[in-house]
Protein backbone atom coordinates (compact mmCIF):
# COMPACT_ATOMS: atom_id res chain seq x y z
CA UNK A 1 0.00 0.00 0.00
CA UNK A 2 2.74 2.11 -0.59
CA UNK A 3 0.30 4.67 -2.49
CA UNK A 4 -1.83 5.38 -0.06
CA UNK A 5 -4.84 3.52 -1.70
CA UNK A 6 -6.37 1.85 1.47
CA UNK A 7 -9.95 1.53 -0.10
CA UNK A 8 -8.10 -0.13 -3.27
CA UNK A 9 -6.82 -2.76 -1.96
CA UNK A 10 -9.84 -3.36 0.26
CA UNK A 11 -12.02 -3.34 -2.99
CA UNK A 12 -9.01 -5.67 -4.69
CA UNK A 13 -9.06 -8.13 -1.68
CA UNK A 14 -12.91 -8.42 -2.52
CA UNK A 15 -12.60 -9.13 -5.43
CA UNK A 16 -9.78 -12.15 -5.16
CA UNK A 17 -12.33 -13.97 -2.57
CA UNK A 18 -15.15 -13.46 -5.19
CA UNK A 19 -13.01 -15.42 -7.87
CA UNK A 20 -12.04 -18.04 -5.29
CA UNK A 21 -8.21 -16.67 -5.44
CA UNK A 22 -6.30 -17.23 -2.70
CA UNK A 23 -4.26 -14.37 -1.45
CA UNK A 24 -0.74 -14.63 -0.46
CA UNK A 25 0.88 -13.65 2.58
CA UNK A 26 1.70 -10.24 1.35
CA UNK A 27 -1.92 -10.08 0.21
CA UNK A 28 -2.67 -10.40 3.64
CA UNK A 29 -0.14 -7.68 4.83
CA UNK A 30 -1.16 -5.51 2.47
CA UNK A 31 -4.87 -5.91 3.19
CA UNK A 32 -4.39 -5.82 7.57
CA UNK A 33 -2.33 -2.27 6.58
CA UNK A 34 -5.24 -0.92 4.99
CA UNK A 35 -7.55 -1.75 7.54
CA UNK A 36 -5.73 -0.39 10.38
CA UNK A 37 -5.32 3.15 7.55
CA UNK A 38 -9.31 2.86 7.35
CA UNK A 39 -9.95 1.82 11.01
CA UNK A 40 -11.92 -0.71 9.67
CA UNK A 41 -12.45 -2.87 12.68
CA UNK A 42 -14.87 -5.03 11.12
CA UNK A 43 -13.04 -5.86 7.48
CA UNK A 44 -9.77 -6.55 9.75
CA UNK A 45 -11.57 -9.22 12.16
CA UNK A 46 -13.34 -10.67 8.20
CA UNK A 47 -9.33 -10.75 7.01
CA UNK A 48 -7.97 -12.06 10.60
CA UNK A 49 -10.96 -15.15 9.53
CA UNK A 50 -9.92 -15.66 6.37
CA UNK A 51 -6.49 -15.59 7.24
CA UNK A 52 -6.63 -18.53 9.75
CA UNK A 53 -8.84 -20.27 7.55
CA UNK A 54 -6.13 -20.46 4.68
CA UNK A 55 -3.35 -21.07 7.58
CA UNK A 56 -5.68 -24.26 9.50
CA UNK A 57 -6.02 -25.75 6.00
CA UNK A 58 -2.74 -25.40 5.02
CA UNK A 59 -1.61 -27.10 8.26
CA UNK A 60 -4.49 -30.00 7.87
CA UNK A 61 -2.51 -30.44 4.89
CA UNK A 62 0.75 -31.08 6.51
CA UNK A 63 -0.37 -33.00 8.89
CA UNK A 64 0.35 -30.20 11.94
CA UNK A 65 -2.73 -29.67 12.97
Amino acid sequence: MKNGQPEKVMQLFQQLQQEGISPNKSTFLQVIKACASLRALGNGRHVHNSLSQVVGNLMSFWGVA
